[in-house]
């Protein structure tokens, strides 16, 4: 269920952006904070014409939110497993 959410929130937004319903420049600044964004930019550059400047943005947004997902991952599983398995 929490998947549906996150969909409606994020995805189809970035959607609405590729599909270019709306062209408004400050809707594409705002989803540039989207992590869908940087994989319908990496979708989009593997697939047509490459632009460096997005392809980068993309890699980067995908890497540093994995770090910063990773660290917390790393950093709580003790406290997961101790509640989980009593550890």
């Amino acid at each position: 269920m929490r998947y549906m959410i996150y969909a409606f929130v994020f995805m189809i937004p970035v959607l609405v952006d590729h599909t270019g319903l709306v062209d408004n420049y400050w809707f594409t600044l705002i989803l540039t904070a989207c992590p869908p964004r940087a994989v319908v930019v990496l979708l989009d550059s593997s697939v047509g014409e490459l632009n460096w400047a997005q392809t980068l943005y993309g890699l980067t947004y995908l890497i540093v939110v994995g770090a910063v997902l990773f660290r917390m991952a790393v950093h709580q599983l003790g406290a997961f497993a101790e509640k989980e398995m009593g550890v």
